[in-house]
């Protein structure tokens, strides 16, 4: 329902400060989004076993926990460092001449762009880029390809062998707590070491089913 009084943002962002759930909303943040499709992608394969199509939602999981992920570990201080190039510097310039309007636009690269600009340069928050052997760069691309195809249906069958949902799973699944620790200081205390669990078991259920082929 349409409330007529104006949203008090500034309530909320405090709330939202001191650690609170405001009312009648979700907090949303990319770290957020990165481990919820985390534990998404760990409870989808282990119900696989017995029904093969949950790796579709799976392997949409992984790619959205790195998707998330990346935003959250090239935001950095000033929320900028995930925008495409031209409007990072405009939002940059706004912030440092303190003139003008705030670009109102909130557009994040897409994955290849994300993924690119996490290994090309130094990371705010640890000072060093992402790592990945190039094997691990294309099996992230087969996850992206593979999430499209789920994300966006063509009017056609497609038949997808288990074995190259399975492989890029446990990469996707490490990626992603890389990066999330990228940003250790947004996350709650303890959390970290249960992500990295979490990524373990994901790679123990993808080695388990490749076994089982």
């Amino acid at each position: 329902m349409q409330q007529d009084e104006e949203t008090d943002w500034t309530a909320i962002v405090a709330s939202v400060d001191n650690g609170d759930e405001p009312q009648g909303y979700i907090h949303i943040t990319p770290a957020i989004v990165a481990i919820l499709s985390l534990k998404d992608c760990e409870e989808q394969l282990k119900r696989a076993g017995d029904e093969k199509l949950r790796l579709a939602q799976a392997m949409k999981s992984a790619h959205l926990a790195v998707q998330a992920a990346l935003t959250a570990a090239l935001a950095g201080s000033m929320n900028i460092g995930a925008h495409p190039e031209k409007l990072r510097i405009s939002k940059l310039a706004h912030y440092q001449d303190g003139t003008g309007e705030r670009p109102d636009d909130d557009r994040v690269l897409a994955f290849k762009g994300l993924l690119k600009r996490a290994m090309s340069a130094p990371l705010e928050w640890t000072h060093e880029p992402l790592t990945l052997s190039e094997h691990e760069e294309q099996l992230l691309e087969r996850l992206c390809f593979l999430r499209d195809g789920i994300e966006h249906p063509k009017q056609s069958h497609w038949g997808i062998e288990i074995a190259y949902i399975l492989e890029p799973l446990p990469v996707a699944a490490r990626t992603a707590v890389t990066l999330l620790e990228v940003v250790v200081h947004h996350l709650e205390p303890g959390e970290l070491d249960q992500l990295e669990q979490l990524a373990a078991q994901i790679e123990t259920h993808c080695d388990n089913m490749q076994e089982a082929l």
